[in-house]
Formats: C-alpha cells, sequence, structure tokens
C-alpha cells in the first residue's frame, strides 16, 4: 500500500479525494498498464509504428452518471458523431470533426498515422484534455514507467501492411 499511496497521493492537486486517488489506481492497473505493455511489445517485436492515445474529455451531455468524467468506451460517441446534440458544446464537436478525420485518415493510409507521435517517443496524443482537442501527454514524466498517470481511458492504434 505505501507504494500505490506513492503513486496517487490524496489528498493532492491531481488526486484531492479517495475516490480520485482509487479510481486512477484501479484504472492503471486494469487498463493502463496492460495497454503499454502490450504496444511496447509488439512495437519492439513487429517493427511496425504504433500510436497510443488518452481519452481525457468529458462532456456532461453524454454522463451516465453526473460526475463520471471520461471512461472505458466514453469516445466512441466522438468517433461515430453520435453524441448528443442537445447541450453539445463546440468542443465536443470540434473533438468529435478531428476523430473522425484521423480516423479515416488512418485507415486509408496506415503508415500516415493518425496525427500524433508513435509510441517510440515518451509522448502520446491526449485527445480533449483541458478544453484542447489535441495535446501531448507525456508518459516519460510518470514516477513508474508502467503507469499512465491522470488518463482516463487508453487505447491502441496500430498500423498493419495489408
Amino acid at each position: 500500500m505505501p507504494q500505490i499511496h506513492q503513486l496517487y497521493p490524496v489528498p493532492s492537486v491531481q488526486y484531492p479525494n479517495d475516490h480520485d486517488g482509487i479510481d486512477a489506481s484501479a484504472r492503471d492497473y486494469i487498463f493502463g498498464c496492460p495497454i503499454s505493455a502490450v504496444a511496447n511489445d509488439a512495437a519492439r517485436s513487429t517493427g511496425q509504428p504504433i500510436w497510443r492515445y488518452v481519452y481525457n474529455a468529458y462532456f456532461p451531455n453524454q454522463q451516465p452518471i453526473p460526475g463520471l468524467r471520461a471512461y472505458h468506451s466514453s469516445e466512441i460517441f466522438e468517433i461515430f458523431g453520435t453524441y448528443s446534440q442537445h447541450g453539445a458544446t463546440q468542443q465536443q464537436t470540434q473533438l468529435s470533426n478531428f476523430m473522425q478525420a484521423a480516423w479515416a485518415n488512418f485507415a486509408k493510409n496506415p503508415s500516415g498515422g493518425p496525427g500524433w507521435n508513435t509510441i517510440s517517443s515518451s509522448t502520446l496524443g491526449e485527445l480533449g484534455a483541458n478544453e484542447k482537442i489535441i495535446s501531448n501527454y507525456d508518459d516519460a514524466d510518470d514516477d513508474n514507467p508502467t503507469t499512465t498517470v491522470a488518463v482516463s481511458n487508453e487505447q491502441t492504434l496500430r498500423s498493419a501492411n495489408i
């Protein structure tokens, strides 16, 4: 437990309460660390470019539980443009347009990538954080390289030779 408290200090700016600290540690254990390990192993063993992203946006018009924030698969609404138009924000519309274009361009030209760095760098694409459409999330800033702290939903995109 002391190691968990070191990685997820409560209270802190990042984790102001127990709920946020527990949520972050469980999320990283279930999603972040395994995805990171698989993506890094695949990049090393195949030599193919691989991209990871962090979806960190949340919008009140798509929250099944108030205050839930970003959750596993919550970006699907933006990818397909099926989010509720009632209460939609300009950022939500712009993010959806960006994601649809990124996914379509990636499908057309996998080696061109979706619009952010491959995992050969420590920087991941961060979608929707802090009212931005795309920004960089530096995975190397974490105290533990297998932990992706402050991510709400992480997915992996992989290009393949077809």
